[in-house]
């Protein structure tokens, strides 16, 4: 949708606290990647290829690899994409207020 209104922003509210190297519920070690500059082929398979990594929320719809769908279909449309954790109290806030929070995707440059 933040593509057909061409928004500049589209914020992904989830329960998780972006996007991380491994599926932070099954990996103690997952670590959390503050900026993706690009969503390549390559970083799709190396996080959303494999169950480790594919477990979906136990409440929503989609797991972290429907968001990086999402994020990747936005930044191709010119707007820049927020994946943060809906649940943290004041987040939006947060997020605009430039804390480190969540998982920032560039807009790709046309």
């Amino acid at each position: 949708m933040a593509s057909k209104v061409e928004a500049d922003l589209l914020v992904i509210l989830t329960d998780v606290d972006g996007l991380f190297t491994a599926n932070p519920r099954l990996d103690k070690d997952a670590r959390l990647i503050p900026v993706v500059d690009q969503v390549t082929p390559e970083l799709e398979l190396a996080l959303c290829g494999t169950d480790k990594n594919t477990a979906g929320s136990q409440v929503g719809r989609g797991g972290m690899k429907t968001k990086l769908e999402a994020a990747k279909v936005a930044t191709h449309s010119g707007c820049a994409t927020i994946i943060a954790n809906g649940k943290e109290p004041g987040i939006i806030s947060k997020v605009f207020n430039g804390e480190e929070k969540g998982t920032v995707f560039y807009r790709e440059q046309a």
